[in-house]
């Protein structure tokens, strides 16, 4: 059985303006017949434009928003008709992290209020418990529990975040609506964040619905995702399926709106036939090196100096000039392959996008030993050396 199953849920609100809007107003239906199942343990991901009714939905699966028809029902427990103690004891099992870190926060309470707010709420531990439990919630969130004594507008925005985390894990819950909780934030914090639920999820064996308007971060996280258009489901399924082949044309939009670094097969066989030359002129003077050193006179050099220095300095150009190209003007195709959506730009980066990563790190520890073999290898070479047993002996020609 699923730990949160919804069926044909509709909510529609009134598009009527100011208090004198009148009952002929018209509705908008934010959420158009639509049912889920999420089981436990599992992140389903929630994406969709905006004004798509996903934090509509997920809200009303918390019952913090009523819907017009349909039904919730968490393990087994249906949600919007519980009433007192049932509802009080479900909504200890689910929990919510705002979009907002700083509006979600009452700025007149210190981060400890805050934080045990819930349990105070729910009379379920003394003072001191409660205390012991918030120093451990902040450490859980990566925090230190000095920061209890402080207040909302002390923290920077991925700490606000993270005192919203903490609040939304203090009663221990099962389910947890994530509503957009990286949209404010820069790319930086956001990850940090994106890490930590996924951390967190590990540790609690937590079930998250993920609301978010990025399929790359969704694709970090989620098992399966959903895709929300006009209040309604186009398409659910899971990770691999919605983001390598989506069935709906508003899924592939989506996923054709992502920016990535796109690589042209020409740009990729250069940069690997670059990388391969480079290597190979490593490997021959290192080869031809140690013969010489070892007394092997009449080794021939093909891959002299004097005979490919030349092309190679040309190669380095070309090597230059298409990694400038690729990494300095990343641009989204119309029709982009579904296995390179999101590339570098994505918590993940995929097999198109480590060619050139890899042979860039090839081109660098081949001029180091070029370098070394320059300034450590000439100077041994052309030194005299002592021939095999039973050859004359003779220095190395120069």
């Amino acid at each position: 059985m699923p730990l949160v199953q919804a069926e044909h849920l509709v909510k529609s609100f009134s598009s009527g303006q100011g208090a004198f809007a009148t009952s002929s107003a018209a509705r908008i239906r934010a959420v158009n017949d639509v049912s889920l199942a999420i089981e436990s343990g599992e992140t389903l991901g929630l994406v969709g434009e905006s004004g798509s009714g996903k934090s509509t939905l997920g809200r009303m699966l918390l019952r913090l928003v009523e819907p017009d028809s349909g039904s919730v029902h968490f393990d087994g427990h249906d949600v919007l008709t519980a009433r007192g103690s049932e509802l009080r004891r479900l909504r200890r099992d689910m929990q919510i992290i705002f979009q907002d870190p700083f509006g979600s926060l009452d700025p007149r309470m210190t981060v400890e209020q805050i934080v045990c707010e819930p349990v105070v709420v729910h009379g379920s531990e003394s003072r001191s418990g409660r205390s012991r439990r918030a120093a451990e919630m902040m450490r859980a969130v990566g925090l230190d529990e000095s920061a209890l004594g402080r207040y909302p507008h002390e923290f920077s925005g991925g700490q606000r975040q993270r005192v919203g985390i903490a609040r939304a894990l203090m009663l221990r819950p099962r389910f947890i609506v994530a509503d957009e909780p990286v949209s404010a934030l820069d790319v930086s914090v956001g990850a940090q964040i994106v890490n930590l639920l996924r951390q967190l999820q590990r540790d609690f064996q937590l079930t998250y619905l993920f609301i978010s308007h990025s399929l790359p971060v969704v694709r970090y996280l989620a098992n399966r995702i959903a895709v929300m258009k006009q209040g309604e489901l186009v398409e659910i399924g899971t990770t691999e399926q919605i983001t390598t082949a989506p069935r709906h044309d508003y899924t592939r939009a989506l996923l054709a709106a992502v920016p990535f670094l796109k690589y042209s097969g020409v740009a990729i066989i250069a940069i690997a036939a670059t990388g391969m030359i480079y290597l190979s002129y490593f490997l021959g003077n290192l080869v031809i090196m140690r013969a010489r050193l070892r007394g092997w006179p009449k080794v021939s050099a093909p891959f002299s100096l004097r005979r490919w220095g030349p092309l190679v300095n040309v190669l380095a150009l070309l090597y230059g000039g298409a990694m400038l190209v690729n990494f300095a003007w990343p641009r989204a195709a119309s029709n982009p392959e579904p296995q390179q959506t999101g590339g570098l730009l994505s918590f993940g980066i995929g097999f198109v996008d480590r060619i050139p990563i890899l042979w860039t790190v090839v081109v660098v520890i081949t001029l180091i030993g070029m370098i070394y073999y320059l300034a450590v290898g000439r100077r041994k070479r052309f030194a005299p050396v002592i021939a095999p047993a039973g050859s004359p002996s003779r220095p190395c020609p120069r």
